[in-house]
């Protein structure tokens, strides 16, 4: 903060210089308010930290179809889905939807999350479900085939070297190679039970 007030400072003084070279008094005019205007913005800036606030799940379920990926999820009826432009669906708690909205705005602040999500990975090289998953994640990664209805998948859980938890499911698209990750983001532990408890929200369209 002391660094963005010294660079307003400097803003300021910069300006007022400028403004004293100027011969019109419609110019100066114009300037300042202007400038002006721009202080006000500044100074109104969203607080996102307002959004750090615990929020309770709906007991209320609502069916959401990702075509896209084949499947439909059943989440509470108070949570968001937000699609990402690499592709991957979030999986939101509403403060953390308003969180990240408020971030986009370009408000000041903001915090860890967490969120289920949904994306396909390209595999070009054909590897299988495992070796994919042991390049994810590497060599020390647990592995234990899992299936999704039909289709066979595997759950991998792993520490990363951080002491951190990470724990995601791999599973190919027919006909295509392309692998499909459900996992869920958060700087806290995430274990294969969680995403157990994940793919039994799940189900094929």
């Amino acid at each position: 903060m002391r660094r963005k007030s010294t660079s307003l400072i400097i803003i300021v003084v910069s300006c007022v210089v400028n403004l004293s070279n100027l011969t019109s008094s419609y110019s100066k005019d114009f300037y300042l308010s202007h400038f002006s205007k721009s202080l006000q913005l500044l100074s109104q800036q969203e607080n996102c930290l307002a959004y750090d606030r615990a929020v309770e799940p709906n007991a209320q379920k609502r069916t959401v179809q990702l075509k896209q990926f084949g499947i439909k999820i059943g989440i509470p009826d108070n949570f968001r889905t937000l699609l990402r432009n690499n592709g991957e669906v979030w999986i939101l708690n509403p403060v953390d939807y308003d969180l990240i909205a408020c971030t986009a705005r370009g408000g000041r602040g903001g915090r860890g999350l967490y969120y289920q999500f949904v994306k396909r990975i390209p595999n070009s090289k054909h590897l299988s479900l495992k070796t994919f998953a042991l390049n994810q994640y590497g060599v020390n990664t647990s592995i234990q085939p899992y299936k999704f209805y039909h289709l066979n998948g595997i759950l991998a859980e792993s520490s990363l070297g951080r002491g951190t938890i990470s724990s995601s499911f791999f599973l190919k698209i027919p006909p295509t190679e392309h692998i499909v990750e459900i996992s869920a983001g958060c700087d806290c532990d995430v274990k294969a039970k969680d995403i157990i408890g994940f793919l039994e929200t799940i189900s094929l369209l």
